[in-house]
C-alpha cells in the first residue's frame, strides 16, 4: 500500500467533488451560511412582529369596574370601553379584543367583587390583550397592596412570609459553554452527515455514471488503496461541513445572540473555552470518520446517483436519530455512554465544552468508535473484493448479503 498512491487518487477525489455543484452546495456553502441565515431570519421576523404591534392599542371592554381601576394607570395602554352587559356579545363579535368584568360574592375580597377576565381564545389579538389585562391589573393590585401596608406602618419584610431570591454563580463564560455544549454536538453530527451524504454518493455512484469507475480500476493502485482513498474523500467533505458550520455558528451567535442576551440582563460569553479544543478535534475526526466509513460501506453498490441515494439514505436517517437523545437530563458522559458510537462522540464534545473529561472515558470512546470504523472499511474491502461489486451488473444484480457470503469471485487486487 502506497501513500504516495492515495494522496494522489485523495487529490483526483477533491478536485472532481469541486466541480460538482450538489457537493459544494450540500457539503460546503450551506453549513457555512445556514445558521447566519437563520439567525438574521429570526431577527427580521421579530423585529417585524414588534413593528406591526408596538402602535396597537387594544379595546378594554369593562362591566362593573370602578372609576379609579378603568381610568387609572392600569389600563393607559389600551382603549377602554363601558360595556355594561353586553361584555360577551362585543366580545364574540369582535368589538373589543377582551373584558374586565367585576362582579360576585364579596366576602374575603375587602367588599369588592373579584374581577373576571374574559378572552376570545381563537382570536391572536384577544389573547395578547388578556394577558396584557391581567398583568396590568396584578400589578395595580401590587402597588395598592404595597400602599395600604405602608399606611398601616407595616413594612414589607413583616409582612412577606417567604422572600426568595434567585442567583446565577455561573461565570458568563461557563454560561456561554453551557448553551454551546447544547447546540454545538447536535448540529455537527446533523451538518457532518449532510456533508459525508453526497461526497459518499458521488465516490462510487458517480463514478459508475461518469463511466470513469472502470479507469479508476485500471491504474496501478490496488483496490484497498482506492477505497482508502475515497474514505478519506468523504471524511474530508463530513469533517469540513462540521467545522464550518461550528465557526459559522458560533460568529453569528456571538455576533447577535449575545448583545440580545445582555439586553435582557443574561450575562453570557460565547466562545469555545481553549481547554476543550483538543477534544473536541478528536471528536469531530471520529465522528466524520464513522460517518464516512458507515456511507461508503452503504453505497459502494450502487450504480446510479439516484440509487446511491436510496441506498445510503438508511444509515444517514439511523445516525441522525440518537440526536434526538442528546439533551435527556439525566443523561452524562460516562464509561457506559462512551461505547455507544454517535453518542459517544457527542457526550464527549458536549462534557469538554464545560469541563475537560476524563481520561479513560476519551480512550474508551475512542477505541469503540475506531473498532467500528475498522470493522466497516474492512467490510468495504471484502465487498470490493467481489468483482459483482466492482461491476454490478444492470440485470437480475445480487443483493448485497449473496455478495458478502460469495467467496469465488474474489479478486486479486485485495
Amino acid at each position: 500500500m502506497s501513500c504516495r498512491r492515495i494522496s494522489a487518487l485523495l487529490a483526483r477525489e477533491i478536485r472532481c467533488a469541486l466541480r460538482e455543484k450538489n457537493i459544494v452546495v450540500n457539503s460546503l456553502l450551506i453549513p457555512l451560511l445556514l445558521y447566519p441565515f437563520m439567525i438574521w431570519a429570526a431577527f427580521t421576523v421579530v423585529s417585524l412582529v414588534e413593528s406591526s404591534t408596538a402602535g396597537i392599542r387594544s379595546r378594554i371592554g369593562v362591566s362593573g369596574v370602578s372609576a379609579e381601576i378603568s381610568s387609572g394607570p392600569a389600563f393607559r395602554w389600551a382603549e377602554v370601553v363601558q360595556a355594561g352587559d353586553r361584555a360577551d356579545s362585543l366580545l364574540l363579535d369582535g368589538s373589543i379584543e377582551a373584558a374586565v368584568v367585576q362582579a360576585g360574592d364579596t366576602s374575603g375580597c375587602g367588599g369588592r367583587p373579584p374581577l373576571t377576565v374574559l378572552r376570545d381564545g381563537s382570536r391572536e389579538r384577544s389573547r395578547i390583550a388578556s394577558d396584557n389585562a391581567v398583568s396590568s391589573l396584578l400589578d395595580e393590585r401590587g402597588s395598592w397592596l404595597r400602599n395600604l401596608l405602608a399606611s398601616l406602618g407595616i413594612s414589607p419584610r413583616e409582612w412577606t412570609p417567604l422572600q426568595l431570591e434567585l442567583q446565577n454563580t455561573a461565570s458568563s463564560r461557563q454560561m456561554g459553554a453551557f448553551i454551546l455544549g447544547l447546540i454545538i454536538p447536535i448540529t455537527f453530527i446533523a451538518m457532518a452527515s449532510v456533508g459525508c451524504f453526497y461526497p459518499a454518493v458521488d465516490a462510487f455512484a458517480g463514478e459508475r455514471e461518469r463511466q470513469t469507475w472502470e479507469t479508476t480500476l485500471s491504474t496501478s493502485a490496488g483496490r484497498v488503496e482506492i477505497l482508502i482513498s475515497k474514505f478519506l474523500y468523504v471524511g474530508f467533505f463530513g469533517l469540513a461541513s462540521g467545522l464550518l458550520n461550528i465557526a459559522a455558528m458560533t460568529v453569528s451567535m456571538s455576533s447577535l445572540l449575545g448583545p440580545l442576551l445582555r439586553q435582557s440582563g443574561e450575562a453570557v460569553e460565547l466562545s469555545i473555552p481553549l481547554h476543550a479544543l483538543p477534544s473536541l478535534a478528536l471528536g469531530a475526526v471520529l465522528m466524520a470518520a464513522f460517518l464516512a466509513t458507515g456511507m461508503i460501506l452503504f453505497g459502494a453498490y450502487a450504480r446510479t446517483f439516484k440509487e446511491g441515494q436510496a441506498m445510503i439514505t438508511p444509515f444517514y436517517m439511523v445516525s441522525i436519530i440518537p440526536v434526538v437523545f442528546l439533551q435527556s437530563p439525566g443523561l452524562t458522559y460516562g464509561s457506559g455512554i462512551a461505547a455507544v458510537p454517535v453518542v459517544n462522540v457527542a457526550m464527549m464534545a458536549k462534557e469538554a465544552l464545560v469541563r475537560p473529561p476524563a481520561a479513560l472515558d476519551m480512550a474508551i470512546t475512542t477505541l469503540s468508535t475506531l473498532v467500528f470504523v475498522a470493522a466497516g472499511l474492512f467490510a468495504a474491502a471484502r465487498m470490493l473484493g467481489r468483482d459483482q461489486a466492482l461491476t454490478p451488473p444492470d440485470k437480475g444484480r445480487p443483493g448485497l448479503l449473496r455478495v458478502f457470503r460469495s467467496g469465488r469471485e474474489r479478486s486479486a487486487g485485495v
